[in-house]
């Protein structure tokens, strides 16, 4: 008996398609002094890092005896791998932690960020950026900009990342080289490194208005 490809056909209504399941549960993110702050996984997770390890971790969810099968909390205790009741970041100060998760569940929760054009249009961040993304950086003090830079770098949060590089260029715009050296404590050498190894977005030139 031949079978034909109508026989093999089958109905529409039978193929289903595996949707993927909305994230649930939190995740505690310890800053440096030790404060956790109890966050949404699906907000978390706009860090590269942290959704690296928790998806590692169900990668290794058999995998009893595997280094990767638990996770260590701030204590250096291994925890059960069941879930990551918390994260430590080591080198993310209280105040910064807080404005990361401020930034990412603003991002998630309400509106992403547009994509910050290459080359850009003015040298008002008003003008790159919806209005909460500018205001989120107004006012904001230089030293506390850069440390965001860190965080943003360090956790891997290419939107936040991009803003607060945009902001401290925007921010530097004009001061003499040696203020800059003091502000990013750099020896000559070290400055132009320093300046072309981050964020692409923050070193483009930001007086296309002006000069």
């Amino acid at each position: 008996m031949t079978t034909t490809d109508a026989d093999n056909d089958v109905p529409a209504a039978a193929i289903t398609t595996k949707e993927k399941e909305p994230e649930t549960g939190t995740v505690k993110l310890v800053s440096k002094e030790g404060i956790a702050h109890e966050v949404p996984i699906s907000i978390a997770k706009m860090s590269k890092m942290i959704e690296f390890m928790l998806e590692d971790q169900d990668d290794n969810g058999e995998e009893e005896d595997d280094k990767n099968d638990c996770n260590y909390n701030c204590d250096g205790d291994a925890t059960n791998r069941n879930e990551y009741k918390e994260i430590c970041f080591p080198n993310v100060e209280e105040d910064i932690l807080v404005k990361v998760i401020e930034y990412c569940r603003h991002y998630k929760t309400n509106e992403p960020m547009t994509r910050i054009a290459i080359p850009l249009e003015s040298n008002k961040l008003k003008d790159l950026v919806q209005k909460w993304y500018s205001d989120f950086c107004k006012g904001m003090p230089l030293d506390t900009m850069i440390r965001l830079v860190g965080a943003s770098n360090f956790m891997d949060i290419s939107p936040l990342l991009d803003l607060a590089c945009l902001a401290v260029s925007i921010h530097i715009k004009g001061k003499p080289s040696c203020e800059l050296q003091t502000i990013f404590h750099l020896t000559d050498e070290e400055m132009k490194d320093a300046l072309l190894d981050e964020s692409p977005v923050a070193f483009q030139k930001t007086n296309n208005n002006g000069d």
